[in-house]
């Protein structure tokens, strides 16, 4: 398994460089900062793991390239 960086979502505080998403099991809103240094995956994403502040649900996250949207999924425990 990759090393991922880590998101906090208490990490969100500059309106220039935060993407936001949804959480894919509450729907609680999610703003967070990109990683200054990202790691790309093996598709050439920008990917992330993070935990929904709302539920705790373990989430994986892509950073678009197209459109720079956060795309979020549950991660299976």
């Amino acid at each position: 398994m990759a090393n991922y960086p880590v998101m906090s979502v208490e990490a969100a505080n500059s309106a220039a460089d935060i993407g936001a998403g949804a959480c894919p099991g509450c729907s609680a809103r999610l703003m967070l900062r990109r990683s200054a240094v990202p790691s790309i995956d093996e598709c050439g994403f920008e990917s992330y793991r993070l935990a929904c502040h709302a539920c705790g649900a373990p989430l994986a996250g892509i950073i678009d390239p197209a459109d720079d949207q956060l795309l979020l999924s549950l991660v299976a425990a």
